[in-house]
C-alpha cells in the first residue's frame, strides 16, 4: 500500500517506518527551497540544510497529525521559526540594515511613474559606478530586469551561490549609496 498524504507519511514514521521521513522531506521540497531562496544573508545550500534540519525536527516532534493541513501548517511554523532564529543569530547585519532593505523594497515597488523614473535614474547611476564589469552585469539583471538569482546564474554562466553572495553585497552597497 502506497502512502499518499503527508499526514499518513508522518503517522507511518511515528509507527516505526524510517523511510516515511524521507517521503515527507521530498514532499516538502518546495517549502524548503522557497524559504532557502528568501534567506538572503546565508548561502543557499546552508539555508537549505538549516530548513531541512528544522523539518526533520518538526516531523519527530509533531504532537498530532490528523490531516495534511495541520501537518503542513506545523512544518511551516517550525521552518519560519528557524528562519527567525537565524535572523537573530547573525551578527554582521544590524537591525538598521534590515530597515534599509525594507525601505529599498518599498522604493523598488513605488507606483508613481515620476518617482519610478527618479529611482531608476538613481539605480542606473549606482550601477554605472560599480568598478567590476561582472558585478555591474549582475546588478543590471537584478535591479533593472528584475531577474531571479537562478536566471542570472544561467545567463552569466555563474554558480547560484556566487550570484546570491554578490546580490547580498549589491543590496547592502546600494542601501549605503542611496540612503
Amino acid at each position: 500500500m502506497e502512502i499518499t498524504t503527508i499526514s499518513e507519511m508522518v503517522k507511518s514514521y511515528k509507527a516505526g517506518n524510517p523511510n516515511a521521513m524521507e517521503d515527507v522531506w521530498v514532499q516538502m521540497q518546495p517549502l524548503l527551497r522557497g524559504t532557502a531562496n528568501k534567506t538572503f544573508f546565508m548561502e543557499l545550500d546552508d539555508a537549505y540544510q538549516e530548513y531541512s534540519e528544522a523539518l526533520i525536527e518538526a516531523i519527530i516532534k509533531i504532537p498530532e497529525c490528523n490531516n495534511d493541513g495541520q501537518c503542513i501548517t506545523y512544518f511551516q511554523i517550525c521552518i519560519h521559526n528557524r528562519f527567525c532564529s537565524l535572523c537573530h543569530r547573525r551578527e554582521k547585519v544590524s537591525a538598521e540594515f534590515l530597515c534599509d532593505n525594507e525601505l529599498l523594497a518599498e522604493m523598488v515597488s513605488c507606483s508613481s511613474s515620476y518617482n519610478q523614473a527618479l529611482f531608476e535614474a538613481d539605480l542606473q547611476r549606482y550601477i554605472n559606478q560599480i568598478a567590476s564589469a561582472g558585478k555591474r552585469k549582475i546588478a543590471e539583471l537584478l535591479f533593472l530586469k528584475h531577474s531571479s538569482t537562478s536566471k542570472i546564474a544561467k545567463t552569466l554562466e555563474l554558480s547560484p551561490q556566487y550570484v546570491n553572495r554578490i546580490k547580498r553585497e549589491l543590496y547592502k552597497d546600494f542601501a549605503d549609496y542611496y540612503l
